[in-house]
């Protein structure tokens, strides 16, 4: 066998490797962004793909230590030359190389529409295989991605023999060749491979954090591998979730909330209000749209001919009570419902209807102590998520209408109905129930804005894309709701609240998160409001739904959420999260931090600039960074060790 065959085969694969990860990246920067490139991000680019270079390299190597090692074995053991030996490592690089690339292309459509990198709480989907499937086969985007992966694996697969032919099956290296050269050479490209797998010659090996090699978030992720990623995440997870308690114990934050809420510190961790009113109680029929990826963005948006993108909820918000400066808790609907019915945000990626739910009350539980019918009304599978589980076993939901529940043919994907027929269906129940005594909370789930997308030919439109053309859907099914809503006599005696259960990744986003995906609108509207319309320019979120209505409603209750009456109380900051990053935001500043990578940032967001501030403006990012970390401590400490 000869040394210079075994040589030339791993550093060809090695080259192809880096060649075809290359690819990939440059096809994620071609989806996502918008060209020309600005002048002052070209500049970024070849370190972006420089960096990406360094994550791809690691990952080859970590893919060919095993070969090499086997390689290694058999050089020593063997008394000659086995092309079913070598036959045999191709076929095993293939596999690892499959299974790599399939990670590269699943990061695809995941990174498109998220601006961040698949994380292993997405796979946790895969629980729901026929809803998840359905979401993959019902979008022609996703099939392009598989069809493009399937390319890239035959053609890797074709390049690899082909290697193989020139190198180490050719039938010359069946000549004698002394043993202890062989071998050596073998051990010199394993020392190479290990050299590789630190992915660096600095003194520490590769980390997440070498990610971040510029001011430009979106460009950080772009450069890092996502099989790389999804190690790194598996080993952090496999020592808890993502946690903000290395940056501040739980006695200092219980100190910081109990200080903003002005609660007198007993020593013992609690941030619990009892609130009572002096005025006497309204039961109003309560009705609560969780719109499907509803960010702020969309209200700004026209028609080709200069109209609103969405003229009833634009007028709606001109006869409302209608929150502009308003944050989702996260970026998944899980997170929506719990902290828009319970006051509580997510604790990064750890699934939020998973806890245990004897420990909640909120809006539905203080409602049903008080005489109110709950339901709860979503397109499809109950189960998606736990929320059939979560909200049953809270004990507070009399009937969760879903899929089950409506007939076979109105189904048009795997996430159900549309949302026209969901209001359809929720407004003869509500005709229904208006009928008892007992006023009802209805909450609705939507799901249209979310592909694959349901578009009707009323509204396709080639000129407008696809999430425009769904967005008039939206708007005109919500229209519809509210229409006959109010035709009806139970919609006089009740307060509406559209919000959305997130927002979504729209336009090109500068910063470490994507403000879109958190930024969206609240619009409480109700004819018994004397004083509507009224813009309400304070910060405010989702989790404070739950103590504001409670003050709409003067029902006395006790504020475990982290939450407040927005009507009774004011924030100077709000406060949010994704999987993997803490925001928070006041009038000017937005600060950002990176749980995994330890790193913070502060960008002056309403001039819509760049640069990190984070070094030059100590004073304002800590007092940023305080506010947020101490609300989601105690939120982990009330959610995980109280319960």
């Amino acid at each position: 066998m000869r040394k210079k065959s075994i040589f030339k085969y791993f550093v060809s694969i090695y080259v192809l490797s880096i060649m075809m990860m290359s690819l990939v990246r440059l096809g994620l920067l071609m989806i996502t962004k918008s060209f020309p490139i600005p002048s002052d991000e070209m500049e970024i680019l070849p370190k972006m793909f420089q960096k990406g270079w360094a994550f791809d390299s690691l990952i080859t190597c970590y893919v060919l230590v095993l070969p090499i090692f086997m390689v290694l074995v058999y050089s020593i053991l063997s008394k000659g030359y086995s092309v079913k030996f070598w036959r045999f490592i191709n076929g095993l690089i293939i596999a690892f190389f499959t299974l790599v690339f399939a990670i590269l292309f699943i990061n695809i459509p995941y990174f498109e529409y998220n601006h961040a990198v698949i994380t292993l709480s997405e796979f946790g989907y895969f629980k729901y295989f026929k809803t998840t499937l359905g979401l993959v086969l019902g979008e022609p985007f996703y099939w392009a991605c598989i069809a493009l992966f399937f390319v890239f694996v035959l053609i890797f697969r074709w390049a690899i023999r082909f290697i193989a032919r020139k190198t180490v099956l050719q039938s010359s290296n069946a000549d004698d060749e002394k043993k202890y050269g062989v071998v050596l050479a073998v051990l010199g490209i394993g020392l190479l491979c290990g050299i590789g797998m630190r992915g660096t010659f600095e003194r520490y090996p590769l980390k997440l954090s070498h990610s971040a090699f510029s001011s430009n978030g979106l460009y950080n992720k772009m450069a890092l591998n996502p099989m790389f990623y999804l190690i790194k995440i598996a080993e952090q997870q496999s020592k808890g979730y993502n946690s903000l308690t290395k940056i501040m114990d739980e006695k200092t934050a219980y100190q910081k909330v109990q200080q903003y809420w002005n609660i007198e510190n007993d020593g013992l961790g609690n941030v619990k209000r009892e609130v009572r009113f002096e005025e006497p109680m309204i039961k109003p029929n309560i009705v609560i749209i969780l719109s499907e990826s509803l960010s702020m963005r969309y209200l700004d948006l026209k028609k080709k001919d200069g109209t609103p993108l969405m003229p009833f909820v634009k007028s709606l918000t001109e006869k409302s009570y209608f929150f502009n400066h308003f944050y989702s808790a996260g970026i998944h609907t899980n997170n929506g419902i719990l902290a828009t019915l319970y006051g509580f945000p997510p604790i990064f990626n750890r699934p939020s209807l998973q806890n245990k739910t004897d420990f909640y009350t909120g809006i539905p539980y203080y409602l049903k102590q008080n005489g109110y019918a709950n339901y709860f009304f979503i397109t499809g599978n109950p189960h998606y998520d736990n929320m059939n589980g979560f909200l049953y076993e809270s004990g507070t939901f009399d009937k969760i209408y879903s899929l089950y529940d409506y007939p076979k043919e109105k189904a048009v994907n795997n996430f159900g109905v549309k949302d026209d027929f969901l209001f359809e269906f929720g407004i003869d129940k509500l005709n229904e129930f208006s009928k008892n005594e007992n006023p009802f909370l209805a909450t609705f789930l939507t799901v249209s804005n979310h592909p694959p997308y349901a578009i009707s030919e009323k509204y396709k439109d080639n000129q407008m894309s696809e999430d425009d053309q769904i967005m008039m859907f939206v708007d005109d099914t919500l229209q519809y709701f509210f229409t006959t809503a109010m035709e009806q006599d139970w919609g006089k005696n009740t307060i509406f609240i559209v919000l959305g259960d997130h927002g979504r990744v729209m336009g090109q986003e500068p910063y470490p998160m994507a403000l879109s995906y958190n930024h969206i609108p609240m619009i409480m509207y109700s004819p018994l409001f004397k004083d509507q319309p009224k813009k309400c320019t304070q910060l405010a979120g989702q989790v404070d739904v739950f103590p504001t209505l409670m003050g709409i409603l003067k029902m006395p209750y006790t504020n475990n959420s982290l939450g407040i009456d927005v009507f009774k109380e004011s924030r100077e900051q709000m406060f949010f999260a994704s999987n993997t990053h803490l925001g928070c935001i006041n009038e000017n500043y937005f600060y950002t931090y990176d749980v995994e990578n330890n790193k913070d940032g502060l960008f002056e967001y309403k001039l819509g600039k760049k640069k990190n501030l984070a070094q030059d403006s100590i004073a304002m990012m800590q007092k940023l960074k305080d506010y947020g970390t101490s609300m989601m401590r105690v939120a982990e400490e009330e959610i995980i060790k109280k319960k």
